[in-house]
């Protein structure tokens, strides 16, 4: 069993953005889809407008199909 915390990824995920923000530096995250592919987790990154991070042909594939037909099986794959 895995617990999520979706309250401590968007704190977190705020905490980045703002750090970088009050630096005046712009910033886009992105998240590697690959290290922790946990539907709950990337719903969390893809609502706070968190980018994809994909390094092979397949994985990206994965990511547009699951995109595109809002597949589980996709996201497992």
């Amino acid at each position: 069993m895995y617990v999520v915390h979706s309250d401590v990824i968007e704190k977190n995920v705020n905490d980045i953005r703002k750090a970088f923000r009050d630096n005046g530096v712009c910033l886009e995250l992105h998240y590697s889809y690959k290290t922790n592919a946990m539907k709950e987790v990337l719903e969390i990154m893809n609502r706070l407008n968190v980018l994809p991070e994909v390094v092979s042909e397949e994985e990206f594939n994965s990511l547009f199909l699951q995109k595109l037909i809002g597949s589980e099986e996709t996201a497992a794959e």
